[in-house]
């Protein structure tokens, strides 16, 4: 009898302790003083092993910084947006975001103390915001602790809820968890205000943002979990059955150009127009309604990274349609404090915003040599309309000959009112196609042919040519009406000096060698980036 009561009495015990656990993470009717929330995940969205999870986050961090470099500083961002699909697809674009918190050389993030993760609801229909019930946030990276008294003063709102059927909420959805190990991975210290958002009306959005100002200073990050537009049949959104992924592209360009305007009555209006299916959006209505109402100082946007799911899963830039049927984009986006005038002008775009640019050239210039029924039209082959690729600058594209680096064509705008983008797309076809120092390029010669984009500042007058700056500087040259220009990069490459260079400018004006000398001549200088495609 003795045995057999011990025995009943363990098994007792343990069912007990099973139910007690499960109410921690599962029960909808059982209130549990500071839990414990264990990530919930399969390691089909990412590793749930701690060596194999710091492993690969390494190397989602290596691979961003080798290709998809951002020059700003770390302790001036304000809010991220990032993406939440399983690591296989969309962990490279995630790194791209949150690599922009580490130092240069590597160390975690020191200044942010508290992160707003604002996360979609995929799963439950609810209104308003799902607060967690638990204090505590475990990942196989270790633990997080939540923000108990900025979660106790959200509760006094009603559209946060702290419902019985919350933690199932949590329970369910990976939006939010996807983004924590990226997080442990580059903040040292933080404590964690995890939201997720069902739907939100124009009232909730108003006292939403009056919630969260208080608890956004200079040491608040906010992260917004959301992919971009979901295409294809089990989406139930299927437009396209031709050029998908540009089409795709331009839906997603549209949404993402209503949040670098920092618009949220923009960003309606295309959800309402395009219909796309941006499983954040009630996120990204809070994020520009805390714009709008001032929540934040003024912040500029920069993308870090595009890509769609059949692009990473192919590993290259063109896909086929029959490869693109079902089709998620992902893209990375920082808001920062910095003024992108501060920045040297190449560190103003991003290493993706450059590669877009010469995608678009290279494209432009293939789709006019391809026969008039096949071609695509050229709006389709604009790259994403970030802040950077959108702003006003001139741009000269210039065509060589990879094994001899003969010159097959060179033309561009000092200055322009165009977006860079549509600058560069004139200039790559202009460079090919209508300069008159050479026949047109041929289908035959495109693979044969290197791209080289030079992105200009305004020009300003010097009046001593001594003063002007080698190598650093383009040069205009301008008498009576003969004028001739060089881009910066020219002098160098040729191994000029000054007087040389001036010399060699003079003479592509139809002006004598010497005429640089003539009081008459006048000069004007320019900074330039110049964008080459990388030789791996």
């Amino acid at each position: 009898m003795h045995l057999r009561f011990l025995f009943s009495s363990l098994l007792s015990l343990l069912f007990s302790s099973l139910l007690i656990n499960c109410s921690t993470t599962c029960s909808p009717n059982r209130t549990v003083t500071n839990p414990i929330f264990i990530s919930s995940l399969s390691s089909d969205w990412y590793p749930q092993d701690h060596v194999e999870l710091n492993a690969t986050l390494d190397q989602y961090f290596s691979e961003a910084a080798q290709r998809f470099g951002v020059v700003t500083n770390p302790n001036l961002l304000q809010i991220l947006i990032a993406p939440h699909a399983g690591y296989r697809y969309s962990g490279l674009c995630a790194a791209t975001v949150y690599r922009t918190l580490l130092s240069k050389n590597g160390d975690r993030n020191r200044h942010f103390t508290r992160v707003i993760v604002i996360a979609p609801s995929h799963h439950l229909s609810f209104k308003g915001i799902a607060l967690p019930s638990f204090s505590t946030y475990r990942t196989a990276l270790g633990d997080i602790p939540l923000d108990k008294p900025a979660l106790k003063a959200l509760r006094r709102n009603p559209s946060f809820h702290q419902e019985n059927a919350v933690t199932r909420v949590y329970a369910q959805e990976h939006s939010l968890e996807v983004q924590l190990p990226f997080l442990q991975k580059t903040i040292a210290h933080f404590k964690l205000i995890p939201l997720i958002v069902g739907e939100v009306t124009p009232a909730h959005l108003d006292s939403i943002v009056e919630s969260l100002r208080p608890l956004i200073n200079d040491r608040t990050l906010i992260v917004i979990s959301t992919d971009f537009v979901h295409h294809g049949a089990s989406f139930g959104y299927q437009k396209f059955t031709t050029h998908i992924l540009d089409q795709v592209r331009q839906i997603d360009s549209a949404v993402i150009e209503s949040l670098v305007h920092q618009s949220l009555q923009d960003f309606n209006t295309v959800m309402q127009e395009t219909g796309a299916t941006v499983c954040g959006k009630e996120p990204l209505k809070i994020v520009l309604a805390l714009i709008k109402k001032k929540v934040f100082q003024p912040v500029e946007s920069r993308l870090t990274c595009y890509y769609t799911s059949p692009q990473r899963e192919h590993d290259q830039e063109t896909v086929a349609d029959k490869d693109a049927l079902q089709s998620v984009s992902y893209a990375g986006i920082i808001f920062t404090k910095e003024k992108s005038s501060t920045l040297a002008l190449c560190d103003r775009l991003t290493a993706y915003e450059k590669k877009a640019l010469l995608t678009l050239a290279r494209r432009s210039i293939e789709n006019q040599c391809m026969p008039q029924k096949e071609r695509v039209a050229d709006a389709l082959l604009l790259p994403i309309k970030s802040q950077a690729l959108t702003a006003q600058a001139g741009a000269f594209v210039t065509l060589t000959k990879k094994e001899s680096g003969d010159l097959r064509g060179c033309i561009g705008h000092i200055t322009t009112q165009e977006p860079l983008m549509l600058t560069v797309q004139e200039m790559s076809r202009a460079a090919a196609f209508h300069d008159s120092r050479f026949s047109p390029v041929t289908r035959s010669e495109l693979s044969e042919l290197a791209i080289d984009i030079s992105i200009l500042e305004p020009p300003f007058v010097v009046k001593d040519w001594k003063k002007i700056e080698l190598g650093k500087q383009g040069i205009i040259l301008e008498k009576q009406r003969a004028s001739a220009v060089f881009l910066p990069q020219v002098a160098t490459e040729q191994g000029w000096s000054l007087e040389t260079t001036l010399q060699h400018l003079a003479l592509k004006a139809g002006l004598s060698a010497d005429a640089w000398k003539d009081p008459e001549t006048t000069f004007q200088v320019f900074e330039g980036c110049e964008v080459k495609a990388r030789e791996d």
